[in-house]
């Protein structure tokens, strides 16, 4: 539902924007260009909802599920053309009757595919990695949002400051409200760079507080649709290390024009009189050339841009009973999707042996 607590810096960077000439809504689903508003999130009683304590631990199959913690999974378990188990780091080997669901992200799924003998068949020769299945899509096709901080000086504590630590403690013991329940990027923009699209191609996410500098706010800058292909790799210096990363951020030049344009909007959203009043007269981040000062960081899990084609292929091998499931494979990001991640895992469950979790969908819609 919406955001049981919307800080003052939220509510002057939505009248900032409505100043600027954006249409205020109260839900900001991200389907449409040119609004701004609260993002609606999933909240109990002034509690974040989350799978761990909320689904899982009340789903019929608590019974049936065991967890292994702090393990690491070598590789997937492979003899006569199916998978049979997983390796653990330690030597261990966990055998199967069924077959193994690959779960591990973005990154590490391909890589265990690799260790495991599936993916392209020179990279895995270099890897000294013996190829059971050439399959030269896995690992390829990256694709993450890429963002760019506009940060201000806030002149004045942020709410996160040990100081305000008592009060809002006692504010949210006594009413289950205040800042402790919020997760600092309460309110958006979404906008778009390119005259009469209708869709927004780039967000603008206000934080009333932000990591990159002290007393600070972040209006920050997401590129909705990538172009962009990346790729994770099994290091073949170090396969059982990390994987290579590279994402190619913004690869077309047009990508890096997009985010200018965003910069400029977040520039112009800062100025009004609205929010005006308690930022300082200049960014701590610079950038009239953002081309030539851009500190890229993902912003949302990163994911493939199909299923077939993507990062980690759904079917890699026919006759290896191995699955992947993912709830990052969707190419164009929005705020609208928390309830579909939820029904994603729900119904995975379902296939995962006929669990149910006794709390449906409904449960967690809308409610604070």
């Amino acid at each position: 539902g919406p955001p049981p607590f919307l800080a003052p810096f939220s509510r002057a960077f939505l009248a900032a924007c409505v100043e600027d000439g954006l249409e205020g809504v109260p839900r900001l689903r991200g389907d449409r260009a040119g609004t701004c508003g609260p993002f609606w999130q999933f909240h109990r009683r002034g509690r974040r909802v989350g799978a761990a304590r909320d689904v899982l631990a009340t789903s019929g199959c608590r019974d049936r599920l065991r967890l292994a913690t702090r393990k690491t999974v070598r590789r997937i378990a492979i003899a006569g053309g199916r998978a049979t188990g997983v390796e653990l780091a330690d030597g261990t080997t966990i055998s199967v009757r069924g077959e193994v669901v690959i779960a591990a992200g973005t990154y590490r799924s391909p890589l265990l595919l690799q260790r495991s003998g599936i993916g392209p068949r020179d990279l895995l020769a270099s890897a000294g990695i013996a190829p059971l299945v050439d399959r030269p899509a896995v690992g390829e096709h990256l694709q993450d949002h890429p963002r760019v901080p506009v940060v201000f000086a806030a002149g004045q504590r942020a709410p996160g400051h040990p100081a305000r630590w008592p009060h809002a403690a006692i504010r949210y013991l006594l009413r289950r409200d205040g800042v402790m329940v919020s997760n600092c990027c309460e309110v958006g923009a979404m906008l778009a760079t390119t005259p009469g699209r209708a869709t927004p191609d780039v967000e603008i996410i206000g934080h009333f507080q932000t990591s990159w500098a002290r007393d600070a706010v972040d209006l920050e800058c997401v590129l909705l649709e990538t172009t962009s292909r990346g790729t994770v790799r099994i290091d073949p210096a170090e396969p059982w290390g990390d994987p290579l990363i590279d994402p190619r951020y913004l690869s077309p030049a047009r990508e890096v024009e997009t985010l200018a344009a965003a910069v400029a909007r977040a520039r112009s959203i800062a100025s009004r009189p609205t929010l005006a009043f308690s930022l300082s007269a200049s960014p701590r981040v610079p950038g009239s050339v953002v081309s030539a000062w851009l500190p890229c960081t993902p912003t949302r899990h990163p994911g493939p841009s199909t299923s077939q084609r993507g990062i980690c292929p759904t079917r890699v091998c026919v006759r290896s009973r191995m699955r992947r499931w993912s709830s990052c494979a969707r190419p164009v990001a929005c705020h609208d999707s928390g309830h579909v991640v939820i029904g994603l895992a729900s119904r995975c469950a379902r296939f995962l042996g006929g669990c149910h979790p006794r709390r449906s969908l409904r449960d967690f819609s809308w409610r604070h």
